[in-house]
């Protein structure tokens, strides 16, 4: 296995594909570079703070998720914890040796070996087991976003406001956030990817731009003019 730990936010798993699916360049210091075939080469195992930008088909058929959560945490000044939790909270002692006793670490082993034994029973059935994507998901398109836009959609089309459920020219709205966040650098494609981001974190918010309003090249176009709609989950069809 090779392990890359705490993998950088600017670190795309993408440059990895190759070697995920394919052959393995090894490239040893003071050495002669070698390739490892597909069938004896190493999986790569990735550690990180942050969610993956891309989340599709392509990386879904290359990579397995394991989610953890922050139940452990240190408490600082930069965030809002209420308390600093650690195993030895829990426990009353940290649970790798020399803190457990020899039994507590053979229960440990044994159970490791338990979920290694279950993995591989289902995996001879091409059961692919996956955690709850959907805190994930949220996450990544939270990313996306970043908080400037994130603090600027969430009042421009709060759910009392009056761009709601009607057409608006996407060159207005899309200069308007430009003014707003102070950010002449995003391009229409970003915003647009931006925007879908926060319809999908938005829960007052059923859909954008409705299949119903679109043109045949799946935009809403009229009079030569781009617009976009934010349909609401109560409003009538």
């Amino acid at each position: 296995m090779v392990e890359i730990d705490d993998l950088a936010k600017s670190l795309d798993v993408e440059k990895f594909f190759d070697r995920l699916s394919g052959n393995f360049s090894v490239n040893p210091k003071h050495g002669h570079i070698f390739t490892l075939p597909f069938m004896v080469s190493p999986k790569m195992c990735f550690s990180t703070n942050y969610v993956p930008s891309n989340i599709d088909a392509s990386s879904a058929r290359r990579m397995l998720y394991m989610v953890f959560s922050d139940y452990y945490h240190q408490k600082t000044e930069e965030n809002d914890y209420l308390e600093t939790r650690k195993v030895s909270s829990d426990f009353g002692k940290n649970i790798l040796p020399p803190y457990s006793t020899e039994d507590e670490w053979n229960a440990d082993v044994n159970f490791l070996l338990q979920c290694l034994r279950f993995y591989l029973s289902v995996n001879q059935e091409n059961v692919m087991i996956t955690p709850p994507m959907a805190n994930i998901i949220v996450r990544k398109n939270m990313a996306v976003m970043g908080d400037n836009f994130m603090e600027w959609a969430s009042g421009y089309f709060s759910e009392d406001s009056c761009r709601l459920n009607v057409k608006l020219e996407k060159e207005i709205v899309f200069n308007d956030c430009l003014t707003d966040i102070n950010n002449n650098k995003m391009t229409p494609h970003t915003f647009t990817r931006k925007l879908k981001a926060f319809v999908a974190v938005a829960d007052w918010i059923e859909e954008l731009n409705p299949k119903d309003l679109q043109n045949k090249d799946g935009r809403i176009k009229s009079d030569g003019k781009e617009y976009i709609f934010l349909r609401t989950k109560d409003a009538p069809f």
